[in-house]
């Protein structure tokens, strides 16, 4: 009798550990799934972004948006990434993409070109006075390393690609 309780608590405890060893199996795979999930929804929101970034960089230039709009709006739309949720991914692209097509049906201003280069000039005249803080730190991050004209070539730079949307929002800011 002693014999065969043992081996019922043996056969319990057997069917016990390999249920309890499935259980772990499944919860590591959920993770798993989980972690995979969350990978590909924030790639895809990150190619979302690249993607509204540059129309959104080549509307501004088609149009002739000013520079200090241009700033302002790209602090709000994307200056806040880093370890955002999913969530809050998604609903800074769906504010950039109503902003993007909210641009791209206002009427075309013909006067904007004449903004966009007296804000320039307002730039390189900062740049020029010393007023800008950091000016070394915002010449590398366009790319000019010495040479001479770096002040006009930084002030005709801002804006011009996505590449540089984010220096050129940093610019504009430290020269007001």
């Amino acid at each position: 009798r002693d014999y065969v309780r043992r081996l019922e608590a043996r056969g319990r405890a057997a069917v016990e550990a390999a249920t309890r060893r499935a259980a772990a199996a499944a919860r590591i795979q959920a993770l798993a799934r989980g972690s995979t999930t969350r990978r590909r929804v924030v790639e895809a929101c990150d190619e979302l972004d690249r993607t509204l970034e540059r129309r959104l960089v080549a509307l501004w230039n088609d149009r002739g948006a000013s520079l200090m709009e241009r700033a302002a709006t790209w602090r709000r739309l994307f200056g806040s990434r880093g370890s955002d949720g999913e969530v809050r991914a998604v609903l800074r692209i769906a504010r950039a993409r109503a902003y993007y097509l909210a641009l791209a049906n206002a009427d075309h201003r013909p006067a904007a070109a004449d903004v966009v280069a007296a804000e320039r000039n307002f730039v390189y005249q900062r740049l020029k006075a010393g007023l800008v803080a950091h000016r070394d730190q915002h010449y590398a991050a366009f790319g000019l390393t010495g040479g001479k004209r770096r002040k006009r070539r930084l002030a005709a730079a801002l804006f011009a690609s996505v590449d540089v949307a984010a220096p050129s929002a940093a610019v504009l800011a430290a020269a007001l």
